[in-house]
C-alpha cells in the first residue's frame, strides 16, 4: 500500500530485512549508492522493523555504519508482529485499511527523538528495552526450540517442502495460532466469537499467515539449519502483506515467491520481491 506524503506524492513502502540493511551500511561493493539510486528512481520509502534494530546492535561496527548511513535516509519504523496482530483484530470484519507504519524517523524532524541518533538513544535507554535486549537471544532460542518440538504435530504428504503441504500446514495451524496469540495477550476477542458460534476468517490475519508460511518452508526443509535469529527474520516478514516492495536474502525471497505462485491464504501478488543481487546489479 503506497504512502502519500503531505505534498500528495506517493511512495512505495519498501521493507528491508536485517541482512540488506547491514550490506547497505557496510557498502563493500557500492551497495549504498546503488540502493539510493534505485530508491529515488522508484519512489520507495524505506521501512525497517524494530527486530532489525535489535539485530544490528549486536555488531557494533555495523551498527555504527548503520547510524551514519541511515541518519540521512528518512525511513518508517513498522509495527512489530504482535502490534500488527492487534491491528488486524481492530479492522477484523471492517473495510478499514490497516497501516503498518508505527512512526517516522528522519533528519528533518524537529524533535531530536525522531532523528535516528536521538531515536535509538531514547529507545534503547528504556529499562524494558534494555531487559528485552539482554534476554533476546535466549528468548529466540526458546521460541525456535518450541517450533522444532512441534514438527511431528504435522504430517506432510511429501518428504520435502512443497506448495501443497504448505497450504495444508497453514490451514491446520492458523486457527490455533490466532487463538493462542489472542489469549496470550489477555484478550478474549477470538474466544468471544467462538462462543457466539461465529466462524473465524483466518484470511483477516495476513501477518500471522505469512509467518506460518515462512515457518513451514523452514521446518520441513530437510536442508534447513536452524539459528535463533530465524525467529526475528520470520517476524520481520510478517509485515510483507502491508508493503509494496521487500528486499531480503535469497532463501526468504524464494519463500515469498512460492507464496505468490501457490499461496491461497494470503495475497502478496502485488509485492515486488527483490534480493541483494538486484541492488548490486544497478548501473550508474
Amino acid at each position: 500500500m503506497p504512502w502519500s506524503a503531505p505534498d500528495g506524492k506517493e511512495y512505495k513502502l519498501c521493507l528491508l530485512d536485517t541482512n540488506i540493511i547491514s550490506e547497505i551500511s557496510k557498502n563493500k561493493l557500492g551497495e549504498r549508492k546503488k540502493f539510493v539510486k534505485k530508491l529515488l528512481e522508484n519512489s520507495w520509502m524505506v521501512c525497517i522493523t524494530s527486530g532489525s534494530l535489535f539485530e544490528l546492535r549486536k555488531n557494533q561496527s555495523v551498527y555504527k555504519q548503520f547510524l551514519e548511513v541511515f541518519s540521512v535516509l528518512p525511513f518508517f519504523v513498522l509495527k512489530p508482529f504482535i502490534i500488527l496482530f492487534e491491528a488486524e483484530k481492530e479492522v477484523y470484519g471492517k473495510d478499514d485499511i490497516l497501516s503498518p507504519i508505527q512512526l517516522a524517523v528522519s533528519y528533518a524532524n524537529k524533535d531530536p527523538k525522531l532523528q535516528l541518533m536521538g531515536f535509538m538513544e531514547e529507545i534503547f535507554s528504556r529499562d524494558e528495552v534494555i531487559e528485552s535486549e539482554k534476554h533476546r537471544r535466549s528468548d529466540e532460542t526458546q521460541v525456535i526450540n518450541n517450533w522444532i518440538s512441534r514438527i511431528e504435530n504435522f504430517t506432510p504428504r511429501k518428504n520435502t517442502a512443497n506448495a501443497s503441504d504448505a497450504e495444508k500446514y497453514v490451514n491446520e495451524a492458523a486457527f490455533q495460532t490466532i487463538l493462542k496469540l489472542d489469549l496470550d495477550l489477555g484478550s478474549n476477542f477470538i474466544r468471544e466469537k467462538i462462543e457466539k458460534k461465529e466462524l473465524i476468517d483466518i484470511t483477516e490475519f495476513p501477518a500471522v499467515l505469512l509467518m506460518l508460511y515462512s515457518q513451514y518452508y523452514r521446518l520441513y526443509d530437510p536442508g534447513w539449519k536452524s539459528t535463533p535469529q530465524e525467529v526475528t527474520d520470520i517476524e520481520i516478514m510478517a509485515a510483507v502483506p502491508y508493503v509494496d516492495v521487500v528486499i531480503t536474502e535469497n532463501f526468504q525471497a524464494e519463500i515469498l515467491r512460492k507464496i505468490q505462485n501457490r499461496g491461497n491464504y494470503v495475497d502478496i501478488n502485488n509485492v515486488q520481491v527483490l534480493t541483494l543481487r538486484d541492488i548490486r546489479s544497478v548501473r550508474y
